[in-house]
């Protein structure tokens, strides 16, 4: 699959985060795909950070990178204010796709994922032009 430029812009990184925000709400009226919930919140919060980085010219394409140019090792580098609830979602969330055993996921867990969305949304919302 081929990048093309309009997938890169802070348009089409908030347009994303809309989209896995609407998924968390739909499987959040089900109570039933908790691991799927804080997933979201993540991905959601991951295309936040992604449209900021957009502005700037910024294309990070994994999370970690061997050059440390990965979108978390350019969060603690750049967004140090939203760094430590970021990392926070992404290892919640990593646990929750990966975990072996497979992690289970409980109402607290999603709670405290919406805690660290809400704060890594309020300290980007206000970054973006």
């Amino acid at each position: 699959m081929t990048c093309t430029a309009h997938l890169l812009t802070k348009t089409w990184h908030l347009s994303k985060k809309d989209h896995d925000l609407d998924a968390s709400t739909l499987m959040w009226e089900g109570r039933t795909f908790l691991d799927w919930e804080v997933i979201t919140l993540f991905y959601a919060a991951m295309h936040y950070v992604h449209a900021y980085f957009a502005t700037k010219g910024i294309h990070p394409k994994a999370h970690v990178t061997p050059d440390c140019r990965g979108t978390n090792d350019l969060v603690l580098a750049e967004l140090s204010h939203i760094a430590r609830e970021y990392i926070q979602l992404y290892e919640l969330s990593r646990g929750a796709r990966y975990g072996l055993p497979k992690q289970v996921i409980q109402q607290g867990d999603v709670s405290d994922a919406e805690e660290w969305f809400e704060f890594v949304r309020d300290g980007i919302e206000p970054m973006l032009p």
